[in-house]
């Protein structure tokens, strides 16, 4: 059986962020576990389906796919639920407005994980990636 660790997803508009999902998701729970909010509502290595998160081939994770359900069911769920009395804290990083899912979903689009928390940013310690992409690419 694969392992969810090592498995990394290319973020942000220019692709400039290489995240490891495990580190990420490690991250936020943090930043909810000091912010009080019960382990109840962390999340699991596999909130997001083992098949998105854990490719068939390699360590990099289908990028639009991640993208989508990432908006879809991580942001919503934060938003929501698990850091609702939290936003203006966990989503720091949106400049125009973190009260608003869809203006959190924009900016993840823009910034990927520059629409958290600083300290969250820091420890889930996105790499650069080894290649500048083509301006085809972008």
């Amino acid at each position: 059986m694969k392992k969810i660790r090592g498995k990394y997803v290319y973020l942000a508009d220019d692709k400039s962020q290489k995240v490891e999902w495990n580190k990420l998701r490690k991250a936020i729970n943090h930043f909810l576990a000091k912010e009080k909010i019960n382990e109840d509502k962390q999340l699991g290595p596999y909130f997001i389906a083992r098949g998105i998160v854990v490719p068939t081939d390699g360590d990099e994770i289908d990028r639009d796919h991640f993208i989508r359900v990432f908006k879809n069911k991580v942001i919503m769920y934060l938003f929501e639920d698990a850091a609702k009395q939290k936003r203006a804290k966990l989503f720091e990083g949106c400049f125009q407005d973190s009260t608003r899912y869809s203006e959190i979903c924009r900016e993840f689009d823009a910034k990927g994980i520059g629409i958290f928390n600083h300290e969250i940013q820091l420890e889930t310690e996105p790499e650069e990636p080894q290649w500048a992409p083509t301006e085809g690419e972008n």
